[in-house]
């Protein structure tokens, strides 16, 4: 796609950050908005947050957005194709409660779902990536197959193991007011990839996504941030307490 991922001495924050830049020989590349960029992170699912790159796996709209075979959806539109190919009426996802009502209407005398969502305040499931890999200071091009990125080193930078680095370029923010100000400073959003395994819902991948196109035109690497969320960072403050 013409670009280089470099994890690097963040401009904007403390730390690492990621920056981009065209390949040797490519004047400007653009992503297209919702393109997936990279992985976040390897890791597991647990019920507990450990560290500070945690993140939930937590909805409460059928507006919220996944991945869903490779694509962006509404967690209403998976739930819908779910439903309309299978022929158990209930439909589960791993932290959650679903529930869905159906209407219908009276125009074209299909039917509607409404679908409910509501995260099990008794399990909560969180992301919690692996330790932070140690080699620093290096470049990955981003890869158009997924299945080449399968690796298990934690040790290595690998395509799924860079948004961890990413920072959030909305901060600091004092209210969400501030925050989502901010926010139109970064270029990606965080992403769960989920799958139906054994009749439930449930995430197989973090991954970070452009918000918008991201037009790249310039061999000197240029930071960009990713956008967390307010809750994110309200969470990590009340944890930090």
């Amino acid at each position: 796609i013409g670009v280089t991922i470099h994890i690097a001495s963040s401009i904007a924050g403390e730390g690492l950050g990621m920056f981009v830049s065209t390949i040797q020989g490519v004047m400007m590349a653009v992503l297209p908005s919702w393109s997936i960029l990279c992985g976040y992170a390897l890791g597991d699912l647990s019920d507990r947050p450990v560290g500070d790159k945690a993140v939930a796996f937590g909805f409460n709209s059928p507006e919220n957005v996944v991945l869903w075979e490779g694509k962006p959806r509404t967690l209403g539109q998976v739930l819908d194709e779910i439903k309309a190919n299978s022929s158990n009426d209930e439909i589960s996802m791993l932290g959650h409660d679903v529930s869905c009502s159906t209407e219908r209407a009276t125009v074209d005398h299909g039917e509607s779902t409404t679908w409910v969502i509501k995260p099990d305040k008794q399990r909560p499931w969180v992301f919690v990536p692996h330790s932070p890999v140690s080699n620093v200071g290096s470049s990955v091009p981003p890869s158009d197959n997924d299945e080449d990125n399968n690796s298990d080193d934690v040790d290595d930078i690998s395509w799924q193991t860079l948004g961890q680095y990413c920072n959030d370029l909305a901060l600091p923010a004092d209210t969400k007011a501030e925050y989502m100000e901010g926010a139109k400073r970064n270029s990606l959003n965080l992403l769960y990839n989920v799958k139906l395994i054994d009749g439930q819902l449930t995430p197989v991948q973090l991954v970070c996504v452009t918000t918008k196109d991201l037009r790249v035109e310039n061999t000197n690497p240029i930071e960009i941030g990713c956008t967390y969320g307010w809750g994110y960072w309200q969470a990590q403050r009340l944890n930090a307490m």
